[in-house]
């Protein structure tokens, strides 16, 4: 810890009785975007693989209310044609398919500060 002490730095007491949580930084970035990504593969004795599945969920979270207005490109001719993908309803899925463009419907923005699942 910071004065030199062993196991995890203490938050101070003001002597109020309680502890006080260390302020959190605000994001330095307008949007976050994480891609999750489960796969599940069976295996025979051999070690060849009988079976493969993939699923992913691409979830974007805007920080700013710049970020909530953003709009996500995907390069949807690099996507294999086995693949299945669906839009969180609230998508523009017209604007998906046609130009692979991920934006909410009637140009409203993405809510700020919670993360939503737009592409699974």
């Amino acid at each position: 810890n910071l004065f030199g002490g062993k196991g995890a730095a203490a938050v101070p007491d003001f002597g109020f009785g309680a502890q006080v949580a260390a302020p959190v930084a605000p994001p330095s970035t307008p949007l976050t975007i994480v891609l999750e990504e489960k796969i599940s593969v069976t295996m025979n004795r051999e070690g060849s693989v009988d079976a493969c599945e993939v699923k992913g969920i691409l979830n974007l979270t805007a920080n700013t209310d710049v970020g909530a207005m953003a709009v996500i490109g995907v390069n949807k001719n690099q996507l294999p044609a086995s693949f299945n993908f669906a839009t969180h309803p609230k998508v523009d899925k017209k604007e998906y398919e046609q130009k692979g463009m991920l934006s909410l419907k009637g140009g409203k923005g993405f809510p700020v500060g919670r993360p939503v699942g737009i592409l699974r």
